[in-house]
């Protein structure tokens, strides 16, 4: 019997054991809604999306996976006819990262010069950063945390400050899935957007980082920067300066 307890070891809320059904809609993966102290509502759809990369060499951090990763994810899991749930799961959630913003990462990892510092010039534009032997792709939140189901935007940015899930989420699976890629060689990461940043700083997680040894960057996220494809590099090149 496959449950979302025996995916994550690092369980976000104390509900019920959910059991992954061979074939999952946005419902079945609803783990529970939370209200911050402004009134905001957000709903936690169980995901665990991001690889786990033989080699890494750089992370790329997400805040949480959106509505499209999600869809992903189901799509991938539903397609998949292996017998072996548990690993269909995790191969749909390997698949569902950062795998419609190629070409403006790749601009990121060049503008950074994280490339060539990490001597890992294979990596190109069309890069499957998902299956990429040097490249964890993972979020701070590591389920998908939404805007409620009807409303616009669903997969707009948000405090994490603000959520107890997410804290819960970056002090410990966070922290610990940054620990495990060390091991294997993990030198540097990239933080996409400033709520995920300004999280870090605030809960001290940064300096922490950067205590063992790991290069970490403030980076723009690619959603920004798609909608502002004309000026994708300068906008890379004021934004780190201005962040980090």
């Amino acid at each position: 019997m496959l449950t979302n307890e025996g995916i994550c070891p690092i369980y976000c809320f104390n509900v019920e054991t959910k059991i992954i059904k061979d074939r999952i809609n946005e419902k079945d993966l609803l783990i529970d809604e939370e209200t911050n102290a402004d009134g905001e509502k957000r709903a936690l759809y169980f995901s665990v999306i991001g690889n786990n990369p033989e080699h890494p060499r750089i992370a790329l951090v997400g805040l949480s996976p959106g509505q499209n990763q999600l869809n992903n994810l189901r799509q991938e899991y539903n397609e998949n006819k292996d017998d072996n749930k548990h690993d269909s799961f995790i191969k749909a959630a390997r698949e569902s990262g950062f795998y419609l913003y190629k070409k403006i990462i790749y601009k990121i990892l060049k503008e950074t010069e994280t490339l060539e510092t990490l001597e890992l010039l294979d990596i190109k534009e069309d890069t499957d950063f998902n299956n990429h032997p040097n490249i964890f792709v993972t979020s701070l939140v590591k389920c998908s945390f939404l805007k409620l189901k009807g409303e616009k935007y669903r997969s707009k940015s948000f405090d994490p400050l603000k959520f107890e899930c997410a804290i819960k989420c970056i002090k410990n699976r966070f922290i610990r899935d940054i620990d495990e890629q060390k091991t294997k060689g993990l030198k540097r990461i990239l933080i996409f957007g400033k709520d995920g940043w300004n999280a870090l700083k605030e809960l001290g997680i940064k300096d922490v980082l950067r205590d063992k040894g790991l290069k970490i960057l403030a980076c723009p996220h690619p959603s920004y920067l798609r909608r502002n494809s004309k000026t994708i590099n300068e906008n890379i090149k004021s934004y780190i300066k201005k962040y980090n």
